[in-house]
């Protein structure tokens, strides 16, 4: 799946826009970034933030969380999201 990242709530959780005109809430996968409100939480959401946001998105998806959230790999503008 691709499309635009329309959306950053945290460090590791971002949202995409498909061509389809559908928004998915994507959790990167192999990683834990810090909560919004725990220390390094705002630098981590703002460096995501700088890599993705308004960007195109390539998905690669592995499952969905309890959460219903897509688990994938993302690359934003041809850069691997770690």
């Amino acid at each position: 799946m691709s499309g635009k990242v329309v959306g950053i709530a945290d460090g590791n959780t971002l949202a995409v826009l498909a061509a389809s005109k559908k928004q998915h809430k994507i959790r990167l996968a192999e990683i834990n970034a810090p909560e919004n409100a725990q220390s390094f939480g705002s630098k981590s959401k703002e460096s995501l933030s700088d890599l993705c946001f308004n960007k195109e998105a390539e998905v690669i998806r592995f499952m969905k969380d309890r959460y219903q959230r897509i688990v994938a790999r993302v690359k934003c503008a041809g850069v691997n999201v770690p």
